[in-house]
């Protein structure tokens, strides 16, 4: 062989290595765009769960920082300052639900209720169906507007 042929069979093998490599980052590249839109998907699920359940919020909350923690995105000490305010939140929030249901029990003996019990109380957040699945809808506001 001769320099030149070396050295155009060279550039020819550089070339197909260049493109391999080209490809292999384009397939990584998609990979990846994939794999953030379904851990966008199953947070935005997470969210949707633990708003009609303050007890599925702690555990998703507490098994996200335990994933996170595990593949080294944040430190151990991160991981446990997260889950040292879920349990101050969550645990304020139920000793406050407690708290709510036994004024609630104390107030039905009473000889006149302190609420109007004709008006709707319910605070559910329900997700629509279709085209508005993103977006959040109130019940207790649903219930509140003035029928036409």
């Amino acid at each position: 062989m001769t320099d030149e042929a070396t050295k155009t069979k060279q550039r020819v093998n550089m070339r197909r290595y260049r493109s391999y490599k080209r490809a292999d980052r384009n397939l990584l590249i998609g990979a990846a765009g994939f794999a953030v839109d379904k851990v966008v998907e199953i947070l935005k699920a997470m969210i949707q769960a633990s708003n009609s359940n303050p007890l599925m919020g702690m555990i998703a909350a507490v098994v996200m920082a335990d994933i996170l923690a595990r593949t080294k995105i944040i430190d151990n000490g991160t991981a446990a300052g997260i889950w040292a305010i879920v349990g101050t939140v969550e645990g304020a929030s139920i000793a406050g639900t407690v708290i709510s249901d036994f004024t609630d029990i104390f107030k039905i003996f009473s000889k006149s209720p302190t609420q109007d019990l004709l008006k709707p109380t319910a605070s559910t957040i329900v997700y629509g169906q279709g085209n508005d699945k993103d977006k959040a809808v109130d019940l207790q506001a649903l219930m509140n507007q003035e029928t036409k």
